[in-house]
């Protein structure tokens, strides 16, 4: 039988028990099979706990951690060692969720390109109720120059500095972690793995779904996630220089 590359999908949880069986749920319907959905528990006070227990008794698939709460870097960093004999890796919040086929779409592509580190997709922004599609009408190639320029440029949702946009391959990542304690950590993390990278490929599509859900707190948010961008944008040129 072929190898069938495996996709770890690291999910951590933490009081989203109204959302988290639709988020599950769009990542195990998946067209792409070979996943090993990894949900760390992280000390979650609800129910979510429960549930992660209840969707690994059904789905082999489904890997559960319980764990004291540390915050989601520490929750993404446990799911990241159980991922290291994967192909592929990628991450997913869990009030969020998934559109159907985007899987198959980035893994067929990176195994059709091994020159590629990393394939993106657009997203949903999910506006009461409303799908609004950010991101690009066609695929297009970033070489690594390109890819950090593109994110030093700003918040862009052709290369956000999200990790819940895209699908890693797992040498790629090796041993990069998220900071724990820090604030906006994709930031960091993203960056590191880009400065490693030689290309990465944005499909034009959407592939997650991503719910807005305070009214207004957009901007507020925006101007803080570029303040801690470019702070870590200045610690990585000073670390690589």
């Amino acid at each position: 039988m072929p190898h069938q590359p495996l996709l770890a999908v690291i999910v951590p949880v933490y009081k989203v028990e109204d959302y988290l069986r639709p988020c599950v749920d769009s990542i195990l319907s998946q067209s792409y099979p070979h996943l090993r959905v990894i949900l760390v528990d992280d000390g979650s006070p609800d129910g979510c706990g429960a549930i992660c227990d209840a969707y690994a008794a059904q789905d082999s698939r489904v890997v559960v951690v319980h764990k004291e709460n540390g915050g989601q870097s520490t929750a993404r960093n446990r799911g990241l060692d159980l991922a290291k004999d994967c192909d592929y890796i990628t991450f997913v919040d869990s009030d969020d969720s998934i559109e159907p086929g985007i899987y198959e779409a980035a893994v067929t592509y990176l195994e059709e390109h091994r020159e590629v580190g990393i394939v993106g997709y657009g997203i949903n922004e999910i506006r009461a109720g409303e799908k609004v599609y950010c991101g690009e009408k066609v695929g297009r190639l970033f070489s690594r120059e390109e890819a950090l320029k593109e994110v030093a440029q700003g918040f862009s949702f052709k290369l956000g500095p999200s990790v819940w946009s895209k699908v890693f391959r797992v040498e790629v990542i090796g041993d990069i972690r998220f900071r724990e304690g820090y604030v906006y950590e994709d930031n960091s993390f993203v960056l590191e793995v880009l400065n490693r990278i030689d290309a990465y490929y944005l499909l034009p599509q959407a592939g997650y779904n991503y719910v807005l859900h305070r009214e207004g707190s957009t901007t507020a948010q925006f101007d803080v996630r570029m303040s801690y961008l470019f702070d870590n944008i200045e610690d990585l040129q000073r670390r690589h220089a």
